[in-house]
């Protein structure tokens, strides 16, 4: 195994444990505050929280990312990068503030008059700290990314969630997120050694913005298309359905962030090492999609078989219109490894301008189906998100197949296998919950472990090869840990 090779094992371990922790406190939180704040109050935090990405968005401009790409950055470039994103961040919090009436108006989130500056300063904090955070992902240490993350939840979801007990509904979210970044910000300047040098490069900042604008047009059409659902659905039918919509999607990326979220993370420094031959960058990418959708394609699938106990179990039954939503959206999330994975690919092997190319493409494909979607209320919206999905998988596979010769078929073959045991494991799952007469708990903890038992099952009858894969690569990472190695001597 090459050095390469084993810290990317070790980084996926670490990235995993980041994101699940983080992931598994922040969900955790969120269901804590479903029981503390209505739906309406969830809708106007989903309105501020679009204006926030959208103002860190700004502040960043692409730079992180060209950063992490970027294979001879030296502390010119991190400096020149956090000068500008502080620069950047004063001046779009600025913006905000002076704008903060015509956006709540526009918003229809009168809220955001008041919180305005509870979102630029989440802005500048994050600002200060995302080039700490940014080399430490260069530098694979997802080791301290996972204690950065972790920690920053917890405290940030220790503070919301004391907020709304205290009746304080919007302002408990907003306070969150800008405890959360704090956190952030501060862990990461004492676990990077990086300190910026009172200098700035303009001749540096040209050089990576030659990559970055590229990736920052290309991430603000993400960010601008995923929450113009959350815009439109606020304006078109209030607060409350969309409240009811962020929950359904939020549960529904949980897991696809988790099992998708890590391999992906470490994918960008990692293609990127190898970023001049195409034949390795393959070779990756087949190995993270399968690893991807052999997790991925068994939680979306049990995940909309058991709806109706998760949100009952978790979220009370005030929120049970979340469960027909989440059920679609579902089957849109069995494509998103394959959105992401691909996506990264293209990233890392410097094609910035196709990567934009591409995302304008899925993004008109995608914005013609919301509005055409928009007249059919939530459950419309969702199957659009299925048909989009679809469509767009398409396009990514074709410039995919262009640059690195792993096309449609291909791609299909890698994932096959653990689709059909998923496939499998779901109708199992579906027949058993049919006759059970326990109670929602006990019914949702028995449905959980049957499904994970099925699809194990499933996955050796049919010898799923990533399955076997991940076995192996398991074994290796216990072997070289030490965990069960023997005692010398008696």
């Amino acid at each position: 195994m090459t050095g390469l090779q084993q810290r990317a094992r070790w980084a996926i371990v670490w990235s995993g444990l980041d994101i699940f922790f983080r992931n598994g406190a922040s969900f955790a939180v969120s269901v804590a505050l479903a029981r503390l704040v209505s739906p309406s109050e969830f809708g106007y935090a989903a309105l501020v929280g679009l204006m926030t990405n959208l103002a860190m968005l700004l502040s960043d401009f692409g730079f992180s990312s060209a950063l992490i790409q970027r294979q001879n950055a030296d502390d010119l470039d991190a400096s020149s990068v956090f000068w500008l994103a502080l620069f950047s961040a004063s001046a779009v919090s600025f913006a905000v503030i002076l704008a903060s009436s015509p956006i709540g108006q526009f918003l229809a989130a009168p809220i955001f008059d008041e919180v305005v500056y509870v979102v630029a300063a989440t802005v500048m904090v994050s600002a200060a700290g995302s080039t700490h955070l940014a080399l430490l992902a260069k530098r694979l240490s997802f080791k301290r990314l996972a204690l950065i993350g972790t920690v920053a939840t917890l405290v940030g979801g220790g503070v919301g969630v004391w907020l709304a007990l205290r009746g304080f509904g919007v302002w408990a979210l907003c306070f969150q997120t800008l405890a959360g970044a704090v956190v952030a910000t501060l862990a990461g300047w004492c676990l990077c050694d990086f300190r910026p040098k009172a200098t700035l490069s303009r001749s540096r900042l040209l050089t990576l913005f030659q990559f970055g604008r590229n990736l920052f047009y290309a991430g603000a059409l993400d960010i601008l298309y995923g929450r113009l659902h959350v815009l439109l659905i606020g304006r078109l039918y209030g607060a409350a359905a969309l409240g009811i919509y962020v929950r359904a999607d939020s549960v529904r990326q949980l897991p696809t962030t988790l099992f998708t979220g890590v391999v992906a993370r470490v994918a960008l420094p990692i293609f990127s090492a190898a970023a001049d031959d195409p034949a390795r960058v393959k070779r990756g990418l087949k190995q993270a999609l399968r690893g991807s959708i052999l997790l991925n394609t068994p939680s979306m699938l049990g995940l909309a078989v058991v709806a109706p106990l998760v949100v009952e179990v978790l979220f009370g039954p005030q929120w049970l219109e979340v469960v027909p939503v989440l059920q679609i959206l579902c089957i849109a999330g069995l494509l998103w490894p394959l959105h992401l994975l691909n996506l990264t690919a293209l990233s890392a092997t410097g094609l910035s301008r196709l990567v934009l190319r591409v995302e304008l493409i899925k993004k008109a494909l995608g914005l013609t189906i919301l509005v055409a979607s928009l007249p059919f209320g939530l459950l419309g919206i969702a199957w659009g998100q299925v048909v989009f999905g679809v469509l767009a998988l398409f396009v990514n596979l074709h410039y995919v197949s262009r640059r690195l010769d792993y096309g449609v078929v291909e791609q299909m073959q890698d994932c096959a296998g653990a689709v059909c045991a998923a496939t499998l494991m779901g109708l199992g799952v579906f027949i058993v919950s049919k006759w059970l007469t326990l109670a929602p708990l006990p019914a949702l903890g028995l449905l959980v472990l049957a499904g994970i038992v099925l699809f194990v099952l499933f996955c050796m009858v049919l010898r799923v090869a990533a399955f076997r894969e991940a076995m192996v690569v398991l074994n290796s990472l216990v072997r070289s840990s030490g965990l069960f190695a023997e005692r010398g001597g008696n």
